[in-house]
């Protein structure tokens, strides 16, 4: 089975976060058929996408020693290093933008961590990595220790997933291992497998071609389930007289031993807490996991009825796109019924290859309905609005529906409220006192300032203002700084003990009023006007 390759390494991941790497105990080996149902949670691959994908050389300086052995199908498009101890944790390469988990955009950063030498040893032990595809090599070594670490985009910021790893068509006398930091899940060959063979010591899986027989495609392909935001894997070849000086490559495929189930999709709001007339968004993601061209889909929905009390979007403000941030709304038919929101795959797509392995993300807005009732706000003047979505699916070998219901999120909706401020009893003219404050609208839950007391504007004035209060009996006196917990009424009176003389003007003799003593504070007070003649001069 020796030939000319080219590999790419698939390593698939799923929609949910999960913990670190821990040492399994021995895990089993399955064989299973093409039907045999496995973990679809498992099924987002990412990989060397053409025109995004970018490779990035950690420390491979194509030095002489390991350009004077590269064959000549590694002479383009390869970077390469030969080994010593200054390269181990060093070198390597970081693949940026292999996909998007749960959202995130992934890097993949792959280094050199240990190798073995050969019985004896060889000159200019070497250690490729292709720059057109995720792939490896390696020359007159017995293997090679590589350590697969999961970023977010741009950052070392370790990403935990879950994913699965297949390797591609082991050759005769090649094999891996996968470290004890690694947490394998489960691994499977194909039913009807005996060309590889399983051992499991510290808790590492080796397989190997034993013979350089194969009966079909699925013969060379190992499947391995893992999770965790890095993984070691060991790659080798035995070292046999006539493979001394020779080198391997290691490749991997998004080939499925079985069948996914439909993984579980993923919801999120992009605002947990909006106002009553603000919009928000919904955003829906789903892998649609490899699958064989033999169980293709019949099926694919997406469904999300949203709350009765918002106003649902128009069929034209619902996009899709990929994990590359493409627009492939043009692959759904969008459909708007009342509340409830459908977009359904096209049959034509579901016979494509391309449908597959693609996760597809859903975008719609909301905003809550102006003719929404009052009494809606309950919780400290918020609405909890609760949304899920569900996704449906037929395949040709399975015609009963499968369905995946999103998580739950959830917005609050703050409502206005207005502070009004009122003077109890009667008071003295308008041309004597400041206006009363105008009302303010806010939102149940920000923060407002009582206003100042009014006061009088002639210059002897008589009358005192007692500030303002929470009661209109005049109870509980408002000073400072207060949460505004819903619609809210300041109450304030005049007491005015003494006479006050309002000044002439054109039309008038002087007004005197009377005032009637502190009885004001309780009650406001009674204002009694005498006009007196005009007296002739």
């Amino acid at each position: 089975m020796n030939k000319k390759r080219i590999f790419i390494l698939t390593v698939v991941l799923c929609i949910m976060v999960i913990a670190l790497p821990t040492a399994l105990a021995a895990t089993t080996v399955e064989n299973i058929d093409s039907q045999t149902p496995i973990d679809g949670n498992y099924g987002f691959s990412f990989k060397w996408i053409d025109g995004v994908t970018t490779a990035v050389p950690l420390n491979m300086p194509n030095d002489e020693g390991c350009l004077s052995i590269r064959k000549e199908e590694m002479k383009v498009n390869t970077v390469c290093t030969t080994l010593s101890d200054s390269v181990k944790g060093r070198s390597g390469i970081r693949y940026n933008n292999v996909g998007s988990y749960n959202g995130t955009d992934v890097d993949l950063k792959v280094t050199v961590i240990d190798w073995t030498s050969l019985n004896p040893k060889e000159d200019n032990e070497s250690f490729y990595a292709l720059t057109s595809n995720i792939a490896f090599y390696i020359s007159r070594i017995d293997n090679i220790k590589l350590k697969f670490q999961f970023l977010k985009h741009g950052t070392d910021t370790p990403l935990n997933i879950k994913g699965y790893i297949t390797l591609d068509d082991l050759d005769y006398n090649q094999y891996f291992e996968f470290d004890t930091s690694s947490a394998i899940v489960k691994q499977y060959l194909a039913e009807g497998n005996n060309f590889i063979t399983y051992s499991n010591k510290r808790f590492q899986s080796k397989y190997e071609e034993v013979n350089n027989q194969g009966n079909g495609k699925l013969d060379g392909l190992v499947m391995t389930m893992f999770k965790g935001n890095y993984m070691e894997l060991v790659f080798g070849e035995k070292a046999e007289d006539d493979h001394r000086a020779s080198g391997a490559y290691f490749g991997f495929t998004a080939d499925v031993l079985g069948r996914f189930t439909l993984p579980e999709p993923s919801k999120s709001v992009n605002k947990k807490e909006v106002l009553d007339t603000e919009k928000f968004e919904y955003t829906v993601s789903q892998l649609v996991p490899h699958s064989a061209e033999s169980d293709y889909y019949n099926s694919f929905t997406f469904k999300d009825t949203i709350n009765s009390y918002l106003v649902a979007p128009t069929s034209n403000q619902i996009t899709v796109t990929n994990e590359l941030k493409q627009n492939v709304t043009s692959k759904f038919n969008i459909s708007v019924s009342g509340q409830t929101i459908t977009a359904e795959a096209l049959k034509t797509e579901l016979e494509k290859q391309d449908f597959y392995e693609h996760t597809y993300t859903f975008k719609f807005p909301v905003y809550l309905s102006p003719s929404a009732p009052n009494n809606l706000f309950v919780d400290n003047g918020k609405y909890q609005v609760k949304n899920f979505g569900n996704f449906l699916r037929t395949t040709k070998t399975k015609a009963t529906q499968e369905t995946s219901q999103t998580n739950e999120v959830t917005t609050d909706i703050k409502r206005k409220a207005t502070i009004k401020y009122v003077v109890v009893g009667a008071t003295p003219p308008a041309d004597l006192t400041d206006k009363l404050p105008a009302d303010e609208t806010k939102y149940i839950g920000d923060s407002y300032e009582i206003k100042p007391g009014l006061t009088t504007t002639y210059k002897d004035q008589k009358c005192t203002f007692n500030g303002w209060y929470k009661e209109e009996a005049l109870k509980n006196k408002a000073n400072g700084s207060y949460v505004l917990e819903g619609d809210t009424t300041l109450y304030g009176a005049w007491t005015c003990a003494n006479t006050v003389v309002v000044p002439k003007t054109a039309a008038q003799t002087p007004l005197i009023i009377l005032g009637v003593g502190l009885l004001s504070v309780a009650t406001g007070i009674g204002f009694y006007i005498r006009k007196t003649k005009k007296k002739n001069n």
